[in-house]
């Protein structure tokens, strides 16, 4: 059975996962000087800049390594301390592959799986990284969209203060055998104490960091934390087990400038996602998929939904918004003309008797008494729509379009009814109500096809 649709979901998830860093990791194309030739530029890039037990390191490997470090960093200083970071990486790694050549060991089944995944995934990253290509400019707009999809990065900034013990999963040291402990102490003394006894190794971590700064994963388990609640999870490798114990939260409200750069990495990380989307869908559209188990098949289907690219407002959307803020001048003017169109009659004073006044009722409704609640009730059915839409307003909205739209719709409140005040013709129209009520209601009907 052909299902290309949910295998394509499947190699976007784990495309995106797995092969996230590596193409983060390329290093954007330097610019090359006119006077510049080509020659100098390649031999700039195979410049030599350490040697390790005879082994070249070249220059270009160090921008490369060092280039996900550099985006945004435009301090001499800075990238020099950056480049010194990814050099001593690079020298650790080439020490670690030469001792690793020469004990000549062999690689178990397992290991050699290991090894030829993680090549897999190398070549599948090289490949939709020169696909995507140089990043476009980012735009102040797609800045906007990025703070109103994250507001964690700026007003709704946390901090969380929170303790993390790692150590390798076992027969012995399982899940189901900590969680018992964790209960009845409360803390982590006798989980780690539990550990030295078995001579199991942990690494115990006391962390301050910002919502920005923590994984995905662990930070929507502190979020659905209490503060001194503990969580036992085994991690996504199925090797190791690790216990988050929340000491505290606390608000940390960060500036637009000093979340700048987090911002447009989140940015670049976004785009090269939707790069990476676009890229493999090519592939899938192309190519004959097939999942042998229909039930797996629609597991696939529900992993994920990719999400579309958000489409920019048309004209007459934008018409829409503008007639929000027109709404907000026009209903009160209508309101008050409907009100006062037609006055109470004045009721003569007379004189009656007591048995006659106590056989009149308290209260007679007549149709002016209920103008007042019915006008609230069609302002609330007239105004319902921009009150959703500001609930949750579309991604195309910016504060500079939306106060031109503003701007706009209260521009041309005022025109219409300085025009209903002056031109005698539309004003004896107007002075009926009911006639300005009824054309904002069929207003609000015709936007509400948009």
């Amino acid at each position: 059975m052909n299902l290309k649709p949910p295998f394509s979901i499947a190699l976007l998830i784990v495309t995106s996962l797995l092969l996230g860093n590596a193409i983060a990791q390329t290093p954007p194309s330097a610019p090359v000087a006119p006077s510049t030739t080509v020659e100098a530029a390649s031999s700039a890039k195979s410049a030599t800049v350490a040697t390790v037990n005879g082994e070249k390191i070249s220059s270009a490997q160090l921008d490369y390594a060092a280039a996900p470090r550099l985006r945004g960093v435009t301090d001499p200083e800075q990238i020099k301390q950056v480049k010194a970071f990814a050099l001593n990486e690079l020298i650790n790694q080439t020490l670690v592959l030469q001792v690793s050549e020469k004990t000549g060991k062999t690689a178990t089944p397992e290991q050699a799986a290991q090894i030829e995944q993680l090549r897999k995934q190398a070549l599948v990253g090289y490949y939709l990284s020169n696909q995507i290509g140089e990043l476009p400019p980012i735009k102040e707009q797609a800045v906007d969209d990025f703070i109103r999809k994250h507001p964690e990065m700026l007003d709704q900034h946390k901090t969380f203060h929170y303790n993390e013990v790692i150590f390798p999963a076992s027969e012995q040291v399982t899940v189901a055998n900590i969680q018992p402990i964790i209960n009845k102490d409360g803390g982590l003394k006798d989980i780690k104490e539990f550990l030295r006894v078995h001579k199991v190794g942990f690494v115990s971590t006391n962390l301050w960091r910002g919502s920005e700064q923590i994984p995905a994963q662990t930070l929507s388990w502190l979020q659905g934390l209490k503060p001194g609640a503990i969580k036992v999870t085994l991690l996504a490798d199925q090797k190791n087990i690790q216990v988050l114990k929340l000491v505290d939260v606390y608000p940390d409200p960060v500036a637009i400038e000093d979340a700048r750069i987090p911002i447009i990495r989140g940015i670049q990380k976004d785009m090269q996602d939707q790069a990476v989307q676009n890229a493999i869908a090519n592939l899938v559209s192309k190519a004959q998929i097939n999942i042998a188990d229909p039930e797996m098949a629609k597991a696939v289907a529900k992993v994920i939904t990719p999400m579309a690219p958000t489409a920019p407002a048309t004209f007459l959307i934008q018409i829409r918004t503008a007639w929000y803020f027109a709404a907000l001048l026009l209903l009160p003017f209508a309101c008050v003309l409907f009100y006062k169109q037609v006055k109470p009659k004045a009721v003569d004073k007379v004189a009656v008797n007591a048995e006659f006044a106590t056989a009149q009722p308290l209260f007679k409704l007549s149709p002016y008494a209920i103008r007042i609640p019915a006008l609230l009730l069609f302002s609330y059915w007239l105004l319902t729509p921009m009150v959703d839409f500001f609930s949750s307003p579309p991604m195309w909205v910016t504060v500079q379009k939306m106060a031109f739209l503003a701007l706009s719709g209260i521009g041309v409140a005022v025109l219409l009814v300085v025009i209903a005040w002056k031109v005698p013709v539309l004003g004896r129209y107007l002075k009926k109500g009911w006639l300005a009520l009824l054309a904002l209601a069929l207003l609000r009907l015709a936007f509400g096809l948009v």
